[in-house]
């Protein structure tokens, strides 16, 4: 009779926990969205002409914690000697850490510095581009002007309740992706300003 219980009870047991695994991995895991354009506006307070920024959401439903996020200016083919070869630099944004981001469409706002990258002052890129960079005028318009480049923001976050760590990639920004005007509260979009 035992071996019995045991020949079912270790089955089902088996079975139960990945049951559970599947719900708390695929059904209650973080999901984060990010917005499909940039904001562009205007900036009079620094040294840059505009704030460049990009809304990211957490729409699961847990919360999310320890986000690490980077943001990568990527550029394909920029070296005739080395074809398909991706060339990356890391772009600056307002916090590259994030402790969370709450369930439920909450919402985290990050902005992006291409003027305090110093890459962009050396010889691999375009003239224009350099004299921007060391005049600190550079616009993301400017660099994503490059042939072949796109920005993307990586995120890395761990899940409140089971502690699994995921990685979210955005998809490709390019100069298209840039809207002038502020984000609409309570979404993604941007109210894009003539």
């Amino acid at each position: 009779m035992e071996i019995l219980a045991l020949l079912i009870g270790i089955p089902l047991g088996i079975l139960a926990s990945l049951v559970a695994w599947w719900i708390l991995f695929h059904y209650l895991k973080p999901e984060i969205s990010f917005s499909p354009k940039i904001s562009k506006l205007p900036d009079e307070r620094s040294d840059s002409p505009f704030r460049y920024r990009i809304k990211i959401r957490n729409s699961g439903k847990r919360k999310i914690i320890d986000l690490q996020i980077q943001c990568r200016y990527i550029v394909s083919n920029m070296y005739p000697e080395l074809p398909a070869t991706d060339s990356i630099v890391k772009l600056y944004i307002s916090s590259d850490s994030i402790p969370y981001i709450g369930a439920g469409a909450k919402d985290k706002i990050e902005r992006i510095y291409p003027e305090k990258v110093k890459i962009f002052e050396k010889n691999h890129f375009p003239e224009d581009v350099r004299k921007k960079a060391k005049d600190n005028t550079l616009t993301l318009e400017d660099i994503l002007e490059i042939e072949g480049s796109y920005i993307e923001f990586l995120v890395f976050a761990f899940d409140e309740y089971s502690g699994s760590r995921k990685l979210f990639i955005s998809h490709k920004y390019n100069a298209e992706n840039i809207a002038t005007g502020p984000f609409v509260k309570g979404s993604l979009e941007v109210v894009e300003s003539v």
